[in-house]
């Protein structure tokens, strides 16, 4: 036989029960309320070893859930991060399984809620596409539906507002580009940000692109083409490797020799 001691609360989930053995020796076990009632510890006073031992194999439970309340401390969880995290930390699978379980039906862990407010946390703080989002939660698990039901979160507006953020951006930033370069890198960007290929090719089809725009980027990279096809020998195989390189830039073929003419020219002077 051993005795009950005390019995004490902790953290209004908890219940310490501490233990007195025959032999002198002492215990804590750390108890939910359900195992509590389920091992008859409602009292101090004696009880059964056997009831004991089978207290204490819900020690493994216990420290799991305080592993899993913590984890969630920092920010919500899908329900397979959870068993991937606490499987990690060798928790056994049945009760990883009995952890969640507790869980979900405490709230703490909700797949549909979870998917939600990660797409809101992501139009907020990300650029990423609605593709990007579905696929970052289809490697966590979350159901079809609920995935489809998350991502109308992320309305049609506000993903043509990125894209549109995303291309005034890409325009600041790139001055060297002809206008088929630019849209094709822009474009392969975009949808791998995880935007649909139509709303991609829609927006760029209404970039605004003057000319001077293009003889900027025309007159940047012919300069530095120019210099590159100084290797090879005589006047007509380095013209046509400057024409050829200047197509592969995507600028025209009017262009790029009326460029390569002038520059004859001058240094003819």
């Amino acid at each position: 036989m051993a005795k009950i001691c005390k019995i004490h609360t902790k953290d209004n989930l908890w219940y310490t029960v501490e233990v007195q053995y025959d032999d002198g020796s002492e215990e804590s076990l750390l108890l939910d309320q359900d195992a509590l009632v389920k091992h008859g510890f409602l009292s101090t006073g004696e009880i059964e070893e056997a009831s004991l031992r089978d207290a204490s194999k819900q020690q493994e439970y216990v420290r799991a859930y305080q592993k899993a309340v913590r984890y969630l401390g920092y920010r919500m969880r899908a329900k397979s991060e959870m068993m991937k995290y606490l499987l990690e930390r060798e928790v056994s699978a049945p009760v990883v399984s009995q952890v969640c379980s507790k869980l979900e039906e405490q709230g703490y862990l909700n797949d549909a809620a979870f998917a939600k407010a990660y797409v809101r946390e992501q139009i907020l703080l990300s650029d990423k596409g609605p593709k990007a989002l579905i696929d970052h939660l289809k490697k966590l698990k979350i159901g079809t539906d609920l995935i489809q039901d998350a991502i109308l979160v992320y309305s049609k507006e506000e993903q043509e507002e990125k894209i549109q953020k995303l291309i005034g951006r890409a325009l600041r930033k790139s001055n060297k580009d002809s206008k088929w370069n630019f849209t094709q890198k822009l474009q392969q960007k975009l949808i791998q940000k995880g935007f649909y290929t139509d709303d991609v090719r829609s927006a760029i089809a209404i970039i605004e692109w003057n000319s001077d725009r293009q003889n900027d980027a025309l007159q940047k990279q012919a300069a530095k083409i120019i210099i590159l096809v100084q290797k090879y020998d005589g006047e007509f195989e380095q013209r046509n490797q400057f024409l050829k390189r200047m197509a592969m830039k995507g600028f025209g073929y009017d262009d790029a020799l009326a460029w390569y003419s002038n520059w004859l020219m001058e240094q003819e002077v």
